[in-house]
């Protein structure tokens, strides 16, 4: 598709969001701009068969060596997203599904810091309209009401993580007001609404921090690199219990085994 995979196409998409590669970051540059380019795959709804901007253009477009562009190709190439169609250019290959790089267990990861002093502050509370994701990883209608937490872990001055959690208000009425006990959410459920926390599913992936209020929480700037997970935690009897996003600010140490938030 000439249109929508053109080298204008992708130098409008970098200008509209405003994204730069960072310099300085741990995440090396050719890996930062594997993920712009997929991130640009995702915004522009590109299906296989669709065709990529030029290494050249990209690497115009962002201030990179052709070297470097030609490794973020390459890295794009090995991971299934692109392949090389002759006389033609570079084009979509297939949609990757979500990454399961790690499992993470956040409760492991605060135990690392527990004893240098890390606190937990509630950013918000609301009841909310379930959106579509969170209405299908709930099994709830969308609309439906829930209630929405957002909590961000903090060592010292610096912050760790951003955790948004949501929960159907109809199943767990008054959560909001309930206080958590011993600063957990899983610990309120099975103490206070007498449901068992039995296993949970998690996706972990890096990407870039496109939500202004979260990159002031961690304070990193706008589209940093972030590790992204996402997850749903289930009862004894398999039903979905709770929807969570979870932000984790770069060069973290996750030297646990990484699940559990």
């Amino acid at each position: 598709m000439e249109i929508i995979g053109s080298n204008d196409a992708f130098k409008e998409f970098v200008g509209r969001l405003g994204i730069h590669l960072i310099h300085d970051s741990h995440i090396p540059m050719y890996y930062q701009l594997a993920r712009t380019l997929e991130f640009f795959i995702r915004d522009g709804s590109l299906q296989p068969g669709d065709r990529l901007p030029a290494e050249e253009s990209v690497a115009e477009c962002l201030g990179v060596s052709r070297a470097t562009a030609n490794k973020a190709f390459r890295e794009l190439r090995d991971r299934g997203w692109i392949s090389r169609r002759q006389g033609f250019g570079t084009v979509i290959q297939r949609k990757a599904a979500p990454e399961l790089d790690h499992l993470i267990n956040l409760d492991k990861l605060i135990e690392q810091y527990q004893e240098r002093g890390i606190t937990t502050r509630t950013v918000r509370g609301e009841i909310v309209k379930a959106s579509e994701a969170v209405a299908a990883a709930l099994e709830i209608r969308p609309d439906d009401e829930v209630a929405s937490l957002r909590r961000v872990r903090i060592l010292g001055k610096q912050p760790l993580l951003v955790v948004d959690c949501y929960l159907s208000a109809e199943r767990f009425p008054d959560f909001l007001e309930t206080p958590l006990v011993e600063e957990s959410v899983y610990a309120t459920l099975e103490q206070v609404y007498k449901c068992r926390v039995a296993n949970s599913r998690r996706w972990l992936e890096t990407g870039e921090l496109l939500h202004g209020d979260i990159a002031k929480l961690l304070r990193v700037p706008f589209l940093s690199p972030v590790l992204i997970m996402r997850g749903i935690t289930y009862d004894a009897r398999g039903e979905p219990v709770l929807s969570l996003v979870t932000y984790i600010r770069e060069g973290i140490a996750l030297t646990c085994e990484v699940g559990r938030s």
